[in-house]
């Protein structure tokens, strides 16, 4: 009686330790996607701004 209980609820901590690191493993790899589309963005948005700098430059002279 006392091990099925004790058995039911090992498994039951199973069952939701295992929904947790599913849910913790995809919440990670979502924020690693975002880190990369920021560095991404931010990549861009400096090779805009040298473009700009040398546009502006090309046109001082």
């Amino acid at each position: 009686m006392y091990f099925c209980l004790i058995l039911n609820y090992c498994l039951f901590l199973l069952f939701i330790f295992s929904k947790f690191t599913i849910i913790l493993f995809f919440s990670s790899f979502y924020f690693f996607f975002l880190i990369i589309k920021l560095m991404v963005y931010l990549l861009i948005l400096q090779i805009k701004k040298k473009k700009l700098k040398e546009k502006n430059k090309k046109g001082e002279n």
